[in-house]
């Protein structure tokens, strides 16, 4: 557009001259149509930007890692005027990425009528995408001016979630009794909904367990035993750090196999139906973290809050102690980057669980280490990043 002005700087000066050295209307009227046709031009721009405005939408807020996904810029025009040039600046960050792309889009405006535009943005890992309209610049014909449009709505957010990658999970850890599950087991408890089997009446039963239409078919008394209640209930704890003094490419794929790893476990979980309690402490709000989903469908809210902690990802044994200690789990599986003494001694001799299981996401040329000495109920599990499959050969849950 700078070219554009110098040239026409040099148009009037040669019109001018030509009505200095040639004094005749023609050369006037040639001089005052140049100098008209700016500020007809300004005008228009004008009028197109007080009855135009834009904004970028996206079909879908979320997606698989991998895949590209279609967004939508819209420009709205209730002018008479069409344009043949217009240009969007539209930028792109990534949660885990390093710095922002910046991309371009040109396309021409219809006079009384809705432009829209799609173009494809390529989610290359997991995390969340934000994108940002910066703006909408309209030029004249002959682009010497240009307008920026009102905006709409400048931002869209979309939540890249990981692949699922098939884990050999077994189901094999021991159910733990609880009063409020809906399972049974097969020995006597207290629960009234299910009857386990009948005793004769003695010294210590409960007068009310009596089930006195039994009882009144024979000469004895018959005591009700209930069933005790059963549950499985499988723990997941997060606890990731970013290392700063690795690179970010290091980085961007250490936290790609964390979350890809969790959203494998939780996804398979789900899939045979057990329900899990997930746990990670936000350092930033300085509170800890409980999800409980039930179904496919809610992934999506907890990987949008886990998104927005892992960047300040702490370890509060104090905290995870007064949430966890009391309980007693199926299986504990915790899934971190790292390993200090203080998690392997929570893990290991704080939280009561039948089976316990440390996966460690280190980097794809660290070797496998073994776990420190004192540990002696856990067991930790080696994953380097891009070698999931080939790590994990069995994941007892």
């Amino acid at each position: 557009m700078f070219k554009v002005k110098l040239l026409y700087l040099a148009l009037l000066a040669g019109l001018l001259a030509f009505y200095v050295l040639y004094i005749d209307s023609f050369a006037l009227i040639m001089l005052l149509c140049a100098l008209i046709v700016p500020v007809l031009l300004k005008v228009l721009l004008l009028v197109f930007r007080f009855n135009s405005s834009g904004a970028l939408t996206c079909d879908s807020d979320s997606c698989a890692a991998g895949e590209s996904i279609p967004v939508t810029l819209t420009v709205r025009n209730k002018s008479p005027f069409c344009f043949p040039m217009a240009q969007a600046t539209v930028l792109l960050h990534h949660s885990f990425g390093a710095g922002t792309q910046c991309l371009q889009l040109r396309f021409p405006v219809q006079a009384r009528n809705l432009t829209r535009v799609t173009f494809y943005v390529h989610a290359e890992f997991c995390g969340a995408m934000e994108l940002s309209l910066k703006k909408i610049s309209v030029f004249d014909y002959l682009h010497l001016f240009h307008t920026n449009l009102p905006l709409r709505q400048k931002h869209t957010n979309v939540l890249v979630l990981p692949q699922c990658v098939a884990l050999p999970i077994r189901n094999a850890s021991d159910p733990v009794h609880s009063q409020e599950s809906d399972v049974y087991a097969d020995r006597p408890g207290d629960d009234p909904s299910q009857i386990f089997g009948f005793h004769e009446y003695g010294a210590g039963d409960a007068v009310s367990r009596i089930h006195w239409k039994l009882s009144s078919k024979s000469d004895r008394l018959f005591v009700k035993e209930f069933s005790l209640p059963i549950q499985k209930s499988v723990l997941i704890l997060l606890n990731y750090s970013g290392a700063p003094r690795t690179s970010m490419q290091v980085r961007i794929q250490q936290a790609e196999t964390f979350l890809t790893l969790f959203y494998s476990v939780i996804f398979q979980m789900l899939d045979q139906q057990m329900l899990p309690v997930i746990v990670w402490y936000d350092g930033a709000q300085k509170e800890l973290e409980l999800h409980h989903p039930t179904a496919h469908g809610q992934l999506s809210d907890l990987f949008r809050a886990l998104y927005d902690s892992i960047g300040a990802m702490e370890l509060d044994v104090q905290q995870v102690m007064d949430s966890l200690a009391s309980q007693r789990y199926s299986s504990l599986t915790c899934i971190t980057n790292h390993l200090p003494h203080m998690l392997l001694e929570l893990v290991d001799k704080r939280v009561t669980a039948n089976c316990k299981t440390i996966l460690h996401v280190c980097p794809p040329d660290e070797q496998q280490q073994t776990a420190a000495a004192e540990i002696a109920e856990t067991v930790v599990l080696p994953v380097r990043a891009g070698r999931m499959q080939e790590d994990i050969t069995q994941l007892v849950l």
